[in-house]
């Protein structure tokens, strides 16, 4: 008899294998995505719309080996007609929606200087945020706010250096992220996957651009309309600007003032100085901004509030663009952001500027920014 054991070839012995055991290291939770999770839910407008997918229509009769495959309702098998079978299938359509007539479109630029790179807690997750990563969300709401009222939008960054070139001497210093097409401008979903994939802080389209050059970001959004918009996206020549910036004294000051707001605001000196990038230009720029295109709205977030800018800022949005008009102070959006575990404040900080930003319109406790921007 042979050593062979029989029952080794037979095919209806089990036979166990070792298999190789592998190390997996769980994938990386971007911290954008994160904090997004622990911040959406909590903001969300009672009855929001929501984007859906694929919705049924109808049904349509299927032939095997003719139609393509689809999903087929079982229940539904019809009675054969040879040579194949027929059966029904459900249909679907996805809905498409053309910005509104009367729609307006808004402009955001975000400071990505070394200050904003500063730490302000670390999320349910354990991950480490920034001012940056937290401007980052409060772009997000600021854009929900725009899918609300159907405007187009277009997002920008700046800071000392590494800009992309656009817009002149302000080129150098700043840089357009977003909304280059109008498919783009109307991609409010488009936006937001970006910037998850992107991931949070200053990374790829949205890394550290050294110093802080206040005057050249707002001379960047100016050019941008007065230049760039019509060739973007068409029909655009009014917008409000958001303007999104730790903004501490030494970024944007204001000449002739102390960060207290002592003083009298030096006009010759901002008339005067429509190049350089500095403070002064800071001023010039956003006013010529408010009288030829719109609102141009000061975003600042986690500057110490105890030095009193936040209020010299306002004093000299009424006094300088607003042309003494009270209402103008509202123009000037002040807040401090912190993350913990338990997602921080910043969940507060987004209603409030979902309010403030809803709030925008020259009638009852709205924003009375002028220009002839679009409101919310």
């Amino acid at each position: 008899m042979s050593n062979e054991v029989w029952w080794e070839a037979s095919p209806f012995v089990w036979v166990e294998e070792e298999l190789l055991k592998l190390h997996l290291d769980p994938p990386e939770v971007d911290p954008l995505d994160s904090l997004l999770d622990d911040l959406l839910p909590r903001i969300r407008y009672e009855g929001e719309m929501m984007d859906t997918d694929l919705s049924p229509i109808g049904m349509t009769e299927w032939i095997p080996g003719v139609d393509p495959v689809s999903e087929l309702i079982e229940e539904s098998i019809l009675p054969p007609l040879p040579p194949a079978v027929t059966t029904l299938m459900r249909s679907y359509e996805r809905g498409q929606e053309q910005l509104p007539s009367g729609s307006g479109h808004v402009n955001i630029i975000v400071d990505l200087s070394g200050s904003m790179n500063s730490g302000i807690g670390i999320d349910s997750k354990g991950n480490s945020h920034t001012v940056v990563s937290a401007a980052q969300a409060l772009t997000r709401i600021a854009i929900n706010a725009c899918r609300q009222g159907n405007h187009s939008f277009a997002v920008f960054a700046f800071g000392s250096s590494s800009g992309d070139g656009v817009g002149g001497s302000c080129g150098r210093a700043t840089r357009q992220i977003w909304g280059s097409t109008l498919e783009e401008a109307k991609d409010y979903d488009g936006y937001l996957a970006t910037l998850k994939s992107n991931g949070a802080g200053m990374r790829g389209d949205w890394s550290g651009m050294s110093g802080t050059r206040s005057g050249y970001g707002a001379e960047r959004l100016y050019r941008y309309m007065a230049e760039d918009v019509g060739s973007q996206i068409p029909d655009v020549d009014a917008a409000t600007a958001f303007f999104i910036t730790d903004a501490y004294w030494g970024d944007i000051s204001v000449p002739g003032l102390g960060y207290d707001g002592t003083g009298s605001i030096n006009i010759e000196a901002i008339t005067g100085a429509s190049s350089g990038g500095g403070s002064d230009s800071f001023w010039y720029w956003a006013k010529q901004y408010h009288d030829d295109f719109g609102p141009f709205v000061l975003f600042k977030i986690n500057a110490d509030k105890d030095e009193g800018t936040a209020n010299t800022y306002r004093r000299t949005y009424r006094e300088w663009i607003g042309g003494g008009i009270k209402g103008y102070e509202k123009c000037v959006f002040d807040d401090m952001v912190t993350i913990d575990a338990f997602g921080g404040n910043l969940a507060d900080v987004a209603g409030r500027m979902v309010k403030f930003i809803n709030n925008m319109s020259s009638s009852g406790e709205g924003c009375d920014c002028g220009g002839k921007g679009v409101t919310f």
